[in-house]
């Protein structure tokens, strides 16, 4: 069963590799047309996603697999979140407010390195400081977007909701357990006792143990690569007519391999009800 899985992610590395190729050639603009910056970025990550499950299932490591399909669902709600805007001016500011919450954490602790750097025994060095101090400046600076208007600071970068805000009800409600399951997998806990350490008593090998809730994460991770197309689909629609139809040749048969993969895990509910608007890009 994970043998045909691994297929599956392979064929789908292959289907988001040649979607991004067919966009290779157009120049887009970071700062006008930021949700296709982000969408292409988002097909690029989720291509090696599954290159690296595909890899992780063939070489024996059923656990890992888990811990990025858990990525690529908070790709998906990132998605959901920008489509969910009412018009291409919000959902731009979306995403330069997902970039902008990043540089804003990174803030936080370039703040405590400066406390440090200024005490009688500091850890860092003053030079290094500097250095994170003039990154932060310099993009500061570079894309002024990023920054709350009116700023309370010269490093008052934007902010997004959590996670668990950002999502549909919809979404939420069917989904949402099963990231709080994968926090398991990144954030270790001694719950993870029964899958890497073999119970004394139990009946079940450890492989037999992660094996069901594996193949459901598995089934749910293709699906949810269909949906970042979905997303895709509508962004880029208006772009290359000829490159047009490999795209949707690309969705058609991640579409298929989604459906293959779902097995009897799931029915596909309308999760784009409510969700999405149309771009009318030009």
């Amino acid at each position: 069963m994970l043998d045909e899985y691994s297929g599956y992610y392979s064929e789908a590395s292959r289907c988001l590799s040649n979607y991004g190729s067919s966009l290779a050639g157009i120049p887009f603009d970071a700062r006008i047309q930021a949700v296709e910056v982000f969408c292409l970025m988002s097909i690029s990550l989720c291509k090696s996603n599954s290159r690296a499950v595909a890899a992780l299932l063939n070489n024996d490591c059923p656990t890992e697999p888990i811990t990025i399909i858990r990525g690529v669902f908070e790709t998906l709600c990132n998605c959901l979140w920008i489509s969910s805007a009412d018009n291409i001016a919000e959902q731009n500011e979306r995403v330069f407010r997902l970039e902008a919450n990043t540089l804003r954490e990174i803030v936080k602790e370039v703040r405590q390195i400066e406390k440090d750097v200024r005490s009688s025994s500091p850890f860092w060095k003053n030079e290094e400081y500097e250095q994170l101090k003039a990154l932060i400046e310099g993009t500061a600076k570079k894309c002024p977007w990023l920054l709350n208007s009116p700023s309370n600071g010269p490093f008052d970068f934007k902010r997004v909701p959590d996670l668990a805000s950002r999502m549909t009800p919809e979404i939420r409600l069917r989904f949402y357990h099963l990231y709080r399951f994968s926090s398991a997998f990144t954030h270790p806990t001694p719950m993870m006792k029964t899958v890497f350490i073999h119970p004394v008593g139990s009946e079940l090998p450890k492989d037999e143990i992660i094996k069901e809730p594996l193949q459901q994460f598995l089934a749910y991770g293709l699906w949810f690569l269909k949906l970042i197309l979905d997303f895709s689909q509508q962004v880029f629609s208006a772009y290359d007519v000829e490159g047009r139809n490999l795209r949707d040749g690309c969705y058609q048969l991640l579409s298929q391999i989604s459906e293959k993969g779902r097995k009897n895990y799931f029915s596909f509910p309308d999760s784009q009800r409510g969700s999405q608007q149309q771009r009318g890009r030009p």
